[in-house]
């Protein structure tokens, strides 16, 4: 079987996500960051990280991440280049 890794949104959920899916399904929390388990989460990357004060965001998908990355590290006047062949260039606008 021949396993490729177009992007991050072209593959299903492993299966063991489903299984805790289908068990916190009904179990209503509040949202954007509050629920228990983003707070869990990050009380657990700020253990693994050793910073008891990191703050902690999540956002949606990795497309995100890295536009929040890129608006972090440019100065808003510079404009991001990209070389023709850079699968990431391509792929988000549509050139293969």
């Amino acid at each position: 079987m021949k396993i490729s890794f177009k992007n991050d949104y072209a593959e299903g959920a492993h299966p063991a996500i489903l299984e805790a899916l289908m068990k916190t399904n009904l179990t209503q929390q509040a949202g954007y960051g509050l629920d228990d388990y983003s707070l869990e989460a990050k009380a657990l990357i700020r253990e693994k990280i050793k910073n008891p004060n990191a703050q902690i965001h999540f956002v949606s998908g990795g497309t995100q991440a890295n536009l929040l990355v890129i608006a972090a590290l440019l100065h808003p006047l510079r404009k991001r280049y990209c070389p023709r062949y850079c699968p990431y260039c391509r792929q988000r606008n549509g050139r293969y």
